[in-house]
């Protein structure tokens, strides 16, 4: 089969599709990016303890489908072009990229840790080496918990 690239084969066989209309040829398509809205500013107290913080978009409408695509429909066609935006949208270089780890519960249910995969595609598109920094301590589901409810899950180095 022709194609380009080491994954030509693979595409030929398993092409991308937009994350968000499921189109042919593209993990976002130009249309669908324009459905995501930017996030909203950080609040008072929210990075206080972080040297920076930086979204894509916000965690709503098309954003949110987006994520949720990820997470619960394993669909990863969209993970390196979110790592390539990303890694544009810090300008510091990463001495090292980690994740929030999900729990273990849910990654025996979904099979991976999204939030690891996106950490593992952000260390290749910035070169910079991809640890585990974090372990989960307490369990339970962020669905459904208000924002301070959610902070206060427990992660230890």
């Amino acid at each position: 089969m022709a194609g380009t690239g080491d994954r030509g084969w693979w595409r030929q066989l398993f092409p991308l599709h937009c994350t968000l209309c499921r189109e042919r040829g593209a993990p976002l398509c130009s249309l669908c990016a324009l459905r995501l809205r930017p996030p909203p500013a950080p609040g008072p107290g929210d990075v206080d303890h972080l040297d920076g913080v930086a979204a894509l978009f916000a965690y709503s409408g098309a954003g949110r489908t987006a994520i949720t695509r990820l997470k619960f429909d394993n669909h990863r066609d969209a993970l390196d072009t979110w790592a390539h935006l990303m890694v544009g949208a810090i300008d510091v270089r990463a001495d090292v990229v980690t994740w929030v780890p999900t729990s273990a519960g849910r990654r025996r249910q979904r099979g991976v840790d999204q939030a690891e995969l996106l950490a593992r595609s952000v260390g290749r598109s910035c070169r910079a080496p991809v640890k585990r920094t974090l372990r989960r301590t307490s369990s339970g589901d962020q669905i459904g918990r208000d924002r301070l409810a959610r902070r206060t899950l427990r992660f230890e180095p």
